[in-house]
């Protein structure tokens, strides 16, 4: 049990201590916000700010978002290879044409919807350019102290992202801000913030090999890149879908002050399963990596499906504590302008159960670099969201844009799930195979 391979080593329950610590910290602190956004900010305010940050997470489902998912799987394969910080050094650069090019899209959709008559999007544009300039250079930041097992400094890092973003937003609204301005301004400010204090891990900078051939290994890395195909920036899109759009849906039949309050109600009813997922995907996947990079299927078989039993377990358990305890909760956190009712609470706690579920098996896919899985599972969730919100959410509202919701997770994760047993099944008999055949 103690032994440097074993999957509860020493050095894992550390890492597990700390990974917890930093994501149970941040989330407590993530709290705050919700409550100095529920006291200060005006649901109208709030949604038109939620509005334009989906469309900041399209644009990161388009470029950003699969980027970063490539590339803390491409630098495990070159820091076997002693290359660590030569690769950082190229994916700077990359991180920066990505960010620019998310730029130029969102103020082509600005424009687009100023043109239709809808101009929050134009005028809020100049704190969008901050947040999504700044947003890869964080996620690097935390793939790179997640990649080389720093738990503790991640900790930090994200606890102090999270104390710095409301701090960063009662002093804008001190300052006689405009409030959906300023809830996007704290977001880009505390990210700057963060970046002028860490850099990555020392042992990246030891990493310091160079290829011979430099032009030859950028094609390489760009092979690598392009090799995870459109199945993961497409994937990353419908997720949107099942995940975002029906903010917009609901804006079209409530109006936007009903987008802030589910907004708000989604995002504050979601984050005990958001901190457990954050925190096994930090304790694990680094795990599930380096492993796969070895092609130790065996060992990743058994890292998902303790992850997986884990996370149901106690997912299940905390919508129990909700049922119990929520309506408390809701009435010192949301109060009158943003509670709705302990059904809409339950439903979204429900639906993140299955969304533990589903993030639990997804690894296997990113190891194995097929992610074409993901992207059908995603389709259908996103498919089965979009067509039910359209039929509910007129009828029922913001319950029916929660229920869509559970409907969605449920597909995507069950489907998943099975795909990920077929996978795993079939790569760890081949290995057990070759075992046998080396013992013989």
């Amino acid at each position: 049990m103690g032994t440097k391979h074993s999957f509860l080593s020493s050095k894992l329950r550390s890492d597990g201590f700390w990974s917890f610590f930093g994501t149970t910290v941040s989330v407590l602190s993530g709290l705050v916000i919700v409550k100095v956004i529920t006291s200060l900010v005006a649901a109208v305010d709030y949604g038109e700010a939620s509005l334009v940050l989906g469309i900041v997470a399209l644009l990161n489902g388009i470029l950003v978002g699969p980027l970063m998912q490539a590339h803390i799987r491409i630098y495990f394969d070159y820091l076997e290879r002693g290359m660590g910080h030569w690769f950082a050094n190229v994916f700077n650069r990359v991180f920066g044409a990505a960010a620019l090019i998310a730029v130029g899209l969102y103020l082509l959709v600005a424009t687009l919807f100023a043109l239709a008559g809808k101009t929050i999007y134009l005028k809020l544009s100049m704190p969008v350019i901050l947040v999504v300039i700044a947003q890869p250079y964080l996620s690097a930041l935390t793939n790179y102290l997640e990649a080389h097992r720093s738990h503790r400094r991640l900790a930090i890092v994200n606890i102090l992202h999270k104390v710095f973003q409301p701090l960063v937003l009662v002093l804008l609204l001190a300052f006689a801000f405009p409030q959906a301005a300023a809830v996007i301004i704290s977001q880009g400010l505390a990210i700057l913030i963060i970046l002028s204090i860490f850099r990555p891990p020392q042992e990246q900078k030891e990493s310091d090999n160079v290829p011979q051939h430099r032009e030859t290994e950028l094609a390489a890395v760009k092979t690598s890149i392009f090799g995870f195909g459109w199945a993961l920036p497409l994937g990353y899109i419908v997720m949107w879908g099942m995940t975002t759009s029906d903010r917009y849906i609901i804006e079209y039949f409530q109006g936007i002050q009903a987008v802030g309050i589910y907004a708000i109600n989604y995002g504050f009813w979601s984050i005990p399963y958001l901190m457990l997922n954050g925190w096994l995907e930090i304790w694990t996947r680094p795990v599930i990596y380096n492993k796969s990079a070895k092609a130790d299927w065996v060992g990743v078989r058994r890292i998902i499906l303790l992850r997986t039993l884990f996370g149901l377990s106690a997912s299940v358990i905390g919508t129990v504590i909700l049922f119990l305890a929520g309506e408390s909760i809701a009435k010192v956190m949301l109060g009158r302008e943003y509670w709705v009712a302990r059904d809409l609470m339950l439903i979204i706690a429900a639906a993140h159960c299955f969304f533990v579920i589903g993030y639990s098996v997804l690894p296997i896919f990113m190891a194995g670099k097929k992610p074409k899985a993901i992207l059908v599972a995603t389709c259908l969730g996103a498919i089965s969201n979009i067509t039910l919100n359209f039929i509910i959410i007129p009828v029922y509202g913001m319950r029916g844009a929660a229920i869509s919701t559970l409907a969605s997770y449920f597909i995507w994760a069950t489907m998943l799930s099975i795909w990920a047993y077929l996978y795993i099944r079939d790569l760890t008999s081949d290995e057990i195979l070759v075992l046998e055949k080396e013992a013989t």
